[in-house]
Order: structure tokens, then C-alpha cells, then sequence
């Protein structure tokens, strides 16, 4: 076909068109995109990590239940201060941070006995503290001539320590007000060492008293750490007491207790001058 033949059909065709069609075009209905397209989109679409909500949801509540139970076990069963009470027997006791005692043990055979018989659940440390003179007053370690103790608290926070210090001898001293005794309570704040803890358990001895002999043996250097461990607080303060140590400098104590103890202190020395008298008399 010659191209003017074939440009003469194109010609007749669009004449035949009808001139309404663009009109019709216009006419028609325009249905809306209902999201853009890869082409109309201006930003990448992101992809939704649908799958990775629950994984989310619950490490958020598992995070959030663990530090409800931290916070729960550092308040109400973390140790935060260890008193140590020594009089023969020793006995160590554990508190929280609110004071309450979470765990009581007695260092010897004959602290051990005692701890048995005391409820300390849901109780402050003063409050078992009297429980526990109770029980000595009974079983007769405490007398009129056997009244001195070693009060002994371990805590990072040198404040708080010398806190509840304040607290428990108040306490044992308003105790004693309605018995016939005298109490001469010893004070100390103190700190732990892996050598003193390795010496308290090697004498099966309080980290109290460990750290009471060895301030003793600081004031008297020609002391011996053997010749020590085995005497009882009373049989250490009359030694101090004889050798001329000043406990003033390694211990807390109050006037009045102190009084009373250099008068124990010379009570024993009569009576066990009057005890020789009395066995040369014998002879």
C-alpha cells in the first residue's frame, strides 16, 4: 500500500471519530486511590513488625516485675546491717533495710541453744534483742557479777551504724531498769576484713569480739591472739583492766558503765584476794 493511500484512511478514520469522546472521557467516575502506590509514594513504606509486638509486651512486664522484686527483696531481704551481741554466748543477728531481723544465729554451742528458742520473724532487732536478754537473764548468764556485753554492728553506712548502736544500748540499759543488774554495754562500730573474718572462723569467735582482741592487741602488742580468743568479754575487760589499757580508745562506752566496770573489776580482785586467803588458811 502506497503511504499517501495509507494516510488518507488515517485521515477518514479520525473524521469518523465522535467529537463527544474527550467529553465522555471527562464524564467518567474517578475512583480514589485508597493508599499511595510505589510510584505516588513520596517515602519508603516501613515495614511493621507485627510479629515482634508480643515478644515487646512481654519483656516490658518481665522487666517490670523484675524491678518490683528488686526493689521488694533489697527492702525486705537483703542483709543491710549484722549486730553482734557477745557475752558467751555470741550471737549474730541480720536486719534489713527497715530494721526487721531476716535471719539470727548463735556462734557457739550455747548461742546456738538459745537462738532455737526465739520467734524473730516479723520482728524489729530491738525487740528480739530484749527476747534474747530474757532468755540469758533465765538461763542465768547474766547476774549481778556477769553483766558485761559486747555490742558490736557492721553497716557501709557509718551513720546508720552508730544509729542503731545508740538504739539497742538505750534499750538493753532501759531493760535492766526493772532487774536487779547493772548492764555495762561495750560499743563498736566495725568494719569486715577477709582477715578478720578468717580468723573469726578459724576460732569459731564473732567478727565482734575478732575485732575487739585485735584493738586489744593494738593497745598491748605483748598480747597474743591464742591467749585471747577463749576468754569470755568479762575475763577480756579484766584483763585490760589489770594490764592498765585504756578502752576508752577502742570503744564506745558510757560514763556510768564504765564506773561500774572498774568497780567490778576491784569486786573480783577482793574476792579473789579473800579466795587465796582463804586456801592459805586451808594449808
Amino acid at each position: 500500500m502506497k503511504n499517501k493511500e495509507i494516510n488518507k484512511r488515517l485521515a477518514n478514520a479520525l473524521g469518523e471519530a465522535p467529537i463527544d469522546l474527550l467529553e465522555e472521557i471527562k464524564s467518567q467516575p474517578v475512583r480514589k486511590m485508597e493508599e499511595h502506590d510505589y510510584i505516588t509514594r513520596q517515602e519508603p513504606i516501613k515495614p511493621r513488625n507485627i510479629y515482634w509486638k508480643p515478644f515487646f509486651s512481654a519483656a516490658a512486664a518481665l522487666g517490670i516485675f523484675m524491678l518490683a522484686f528488686l526493689g521488694w527483696f533489697n527492702q525486705f531481704r537483703a542483709v543491710d546491717s549484722v549486730v553482734y551481741l557477745d557475752i558467751n554466748p555470741s550471737i549474730e543477728i541480720s536486719t534489713n533495710k527497715r530494721d526487721d531481723v531476716i535471719q539470727i544465729k548463735g556462734l557457739n554451742k550455747d548461742g546456738q541453744e538459745l537462738v532455737d528458742s526465739i520467734q524473730y520473724k516479723g520482728k524489729d532487732v530491738n525487740s528480739v534483742t530484749l527476747e534474747l536478754l530474757d532468755a540469758l537473764l533465765e538461763k542465768g548468764t547474766i547476774d549481778e557479777r556477769h553483766h558485761t556485753m559486747l555490742l558490736s554492728v557492721l553497716n557501709e553506712n557509718q551513720e546508720k551504724s552508730r544509729k542503731q548502736m545508740a538504739q539497742l544500748n538505750e534499750g538493753i540499759h532501759n531493760y535492766f531498769k526493772g532487774h536487779q543488774v547493772k548492764p555495762i554495754v561495750l560499743r563498736q562500730s566495725i568494719a569486715s576484713t577477709s582477715s578478720l573474718e578468717e580468723f573469726a572462723e578459724e576460732y569459731n569467735i564473732s567478727l565482734g569480739k575478732m575485732t575487739f582482741i585485735k584493738n586489744l592487741m593494738i593497745l598491748n602488742p605483748e598480747f597474743k591472739v591464742e591467749e585471747l580468743v577463749d576468754l569470755s568479754i568479762h575475763e577480756l575487760i579484766a584483763l585490760s583492766q589489770k594490764t592498765g589499757l585504756d578502752l576508752k580508745r577502742i570503744l564506745d562506752i558510757d560514763d556510768d558503765d564504765l564506773r561500774e566496770l572498774k568497780e567490778s573489776y576491784w569486786d573480783d580482785e577482793e574476792d579473789d584476794d579473800d579466795d587465796d586467803d582463804d586456801d592459805e588458811d586451808d594449808d
